[in-house]
């Protein structure tokens, strides 16, 4: 295939590395392995929602950084997700964090998700990423109260035995629809309209007698197309033996994320991994199973997270080597934020870390930054 070159770009021969990201060269050097081939999926969907055919989806997985601990309160405003939607914004248009999918944040609400309030009896129904909130019956409630302009709230769930019928109502009004968590194990979504464009607020009702809802999240959206709209899914603690639980089972982890259908899938894991010191091999193999089946509905993005205090017997080095090893296996780009920020003694001099783990709101800035730039260079 001949060489293809943009203007006021490098050129690069489609198929194989671009020469200035492989050399480390240019201004996005903690870039590395963009290939053409593997961003087709991504390319194409921001194309249609760039001439408003559809809205392209963007899906990031991560642990506690991804949840946005420890940047100002609330932390998920902060969060590097929220922050990469509003650049979004910017440059496509119509663009929003859409909420979290993920019962953690959900049930047992930390400060960095100050928009659930959740009454009555809850539990855990699974754990991890694919875990559900468990409504108990007759007097649990969940509000969802998002700060942003939205027309329509969407509402993930799972179907099992022991389901029953959830109610819904906008903005406290009369209950207006319902849907049925009872049927065969499988994932589920329902859209609940709100009537008009504009703040507001919903409000599920668990069912009544024996029966149990079981919620694995709820997000906020604008529109049908055009834009992008940008999923959240952090769990604190979170590694990636956590992330492939399940398996690609009715309601495992890997169903749960094939079930959101990304357009392209940020997977920035790795940090409770080292901090846990999981086998590299095994973090390798997880790691490879989230990025197969990331490529099985758009492109991926793997991000190595910042440098940590810690100096534990199996280095954070081997960590980011077992990344970058999967990028190139699968031709996926890889962000090196150990390369962008230095080790975290030189992460935390530049100020971008609150402890030795965690970015501040600053960091979290930067982070949102760096992949935004990624996202657009691989466009």
């Amino acid at each position: 295939m001949p060489e293809v070159t943009y203007t006021g770009q490098d050129s690069f021969t489609p198929g194989t590395p671009h020469s200035a990201l492989a050399s480390g060269s240019d201004e996005m050097r903690s870039l590395t392995g963009a290939r053409i081939e593997s961003t087709r999926k991504w390319r194409k969907a921001l194309a249609s929602a760039r001439r408003s055919a559809t809205r392209a989806h963007v899906l990031c997985i991560g642990d506690s950084i991804t949840q946005g601990y420890y940047g100002a309160t609330p932390y998920h405003t902060h969060a590097w997700p929220h922050l990469v939607a509003g650049m979004f914004d910017a440059w496509v248009g119509a663009s929003n964090d859409t909420g979290v999918i993920g019962a953690t944040d959900i049930v047992s609400p930390p400060a960095s998700e100050t928009r659930f309030t959740v009454g009555g009896t809850w539990g855990f129904s699974g754990s991890g990423y694919h875990g559900r909130g468990r409504m108990g019956t007759g007097s649990a409630t969940m509000l969802f109260s998002p700060s942003q302009t939205i027309d329509t709230f969407r509402v993930w769930y799972r179907k099992g035995t022991g389901g029953g019928t959830v109610t819904w109502s906008v903005d406290s009004g009369a209950s207006t629809g319902s849907f049925s968590c009872s049927g065969a194990t499988a994932l589920a979504y329902v859209d609940v309209p709100c009537g008009s464009t504009g703040v507001h607020t919903l409000l599920l009702t668990s069912p009544a007698a024996t029966t149990y809802a079981f919620i694995n999240g709820v997000e906020a959206m604008t529109g049908a197309a055009g834009g992008v709209k940008v999923s959240r899914i952090g769990y604190n603690g979170g590694k990636t033996t956590e992330a492939v639980a399940g398996g690609a089972a009715a309601d495992g982890s890997l169903a749960c994320f094939a079930h959101t259908a990304p357009d392209l899938t940020i997977i920035a894991l790795g940090t409770n991994d080292y901090g846990g010191q999981t086998a590299v091999a095994t973090f390798q193999a997880n790691l490879t199973s989230l990025v197969t089946n990331a490529l099985t509905t758009g492109s991926c993005l793997l991000v190595a997270e910042p440098s940590q205090s810690s100096a534990l017997t199996i280095p954070q080095s081997d960590y980011v080597a077992a990344i970058k090893a999967v990028g190139a296996a699968n031709g996926v780009p890889v962000l090196d934020l150990t390369d962008r920020w230095g080790t975290y003694t030189q992460a935390n001099a530049a100020g971008f870390m609150q402890d030795g783990t965690h970015p501040n709101a600053t960091g979290s800035y930067d982070l949102a930054s760096a992949v935004f730039a990624a996202i657009q260079r691989i466009s």
